[in-house]
């Protein structure tokens, strides 16, 4: 098995990391556009600042969950599917799936025990 066939097979895992990035966009659009817009109904400039620190809070924990806590657990199941396939030679039917359960079980996986 050759590594362009392992990306392609196990392409889900990007695609999954590029959703949380526009996802993590997403929200903070929301966010500002919602927090402003209450900054406007008090018409003060000392609320539209304190609305805008309120969001750069909000948005770095959004941030440091959606990217750097579930992407991580993305990451760590794309590559348990990569090693697996390396090593044994198939991508799973479902490298996803496999993955996450890999992820979540790393202690008991034969996969991570040693011979």
């Amino acid at each position: 098995m050759t590594a362009k066939e392992i990306f392609f097979k196990t392409l889900q895992f990007g695609w999954i990391k590029r959703g949380l990035g526009l996802l993590n966009i997403l929200i903070a659009v929301i966010q500002f556009a919602i927090l402003m817009g209450i900054s406007t109904l008090f018409n003060n400039e000392g609320v539209g600042v304190a609305m805008f620190i309120v969001w750069l809070c909000v948005i770095g924990i959004v941030n440091f969950i959606l990217n750097h806590y579930i992407g991580y657990m993305v990451k760590a199941g794309h590559v348990a599917v990569i090693t697996m396939a390396f090593k044994t030679g198939t991508v799973p039917e479902n490298p996803v799936g496999t993955g996450k359960a890999m992820v979540k079980n790393a202690s008991g996986h034969p996969m991570f025990t040693s011979r």
